[in-house]
């Protein structure tokens, strides 16, 4: 079998298979090869070459049946002896031991990047502070002189301490309690405009429903 590096571009399922048993690749090696495909190390390690400029490292491996490819890092970043260790490391985590059980480290780290996802779109929503806000620029002008007066100074003194700086889905029943018991019965038509505007922070998140 011809052992040379720039012949082991695998694009079937024999490819594969004939990979596992060919020589490790060796530094120059790797450093020089710029042809596109998959190159094999060993033990599940390839290094994939998409251009020149695009080389990077995978650990290929199987869990329940399935194939699975855990990218391990670019080859500009990752030399050759430190993406073994991190395939052995990566074996390690997915196979587990007694004291923890195995990890689906492709699928942990779809989870990690959809969590960043849903943290990025919840920072775009707005809070409650600039909810009420819009409220009060929207409907102030068919308001008296003394409640386009009040409204914002009640919102100012006793909401946007509380809960201001939370968004839509961050507010809960408990919060709008906290905020209007100590004043539902002591200034009961300060409280109102607070209950409006909690009203108008569920007009506004139905608003941007799809």
């Amino acid at each position: 079998m011809n052992r040379s590096i720039g012949r082991t571009v695998f694009r079937t399922v024999s490819d594969f298979q004939q990979g596992r048993i060919m020589s490790k690749l060796k530094s120059l090696e790797v450093e020089r090869q710029t042809t596109p495909g998959r190159y094999p190390d060993g033990g599940g390690l390839y290094l994939v070459v998409a251009s020149p400029t695009a080389r990077s490292w995978t650990y290929r491996h199987v869990i329940g049946g399935k194939e699975h490819w855990l990218g391990l890092g670019s080859l500009q970043n990752v030399s050759l002896k430190e993406a073994r260790l991190a395939r052995d490391a990566a074996r390690l985590r997915i196979k587990g031991d007694r004291s923890s059980p195995g990890v689906d480290i492709v699928e942990e780290r779809k989870a990690a990047r959809a969590d960043v996802r849903a943290e990025e779109a919840r920072a775009l929503l707005p809070s409650f502070e600039e909810c009420a806000e819009a409220y009060v620029n929207e409907h102030a002008a068919g308001w008296s002189r003394k409640h386009r007066a009040q409204w914002p100074a009640s919102l100012k003194t006793y909401a946007y301490p509380t809960i201001g700086h939370l968004r839509i889905s961050e507010i809960k029943p408990s919060h709008i309690y906290d905020l209007l018991a100590p004043i539902w019965i002591t200034k009961r038509e300060t409280s109102w405009p607070d209950r409006d505007c909690h009203r108008c922070e569920h007009r506004h998140q139905r608003s941007r429903l799809p």
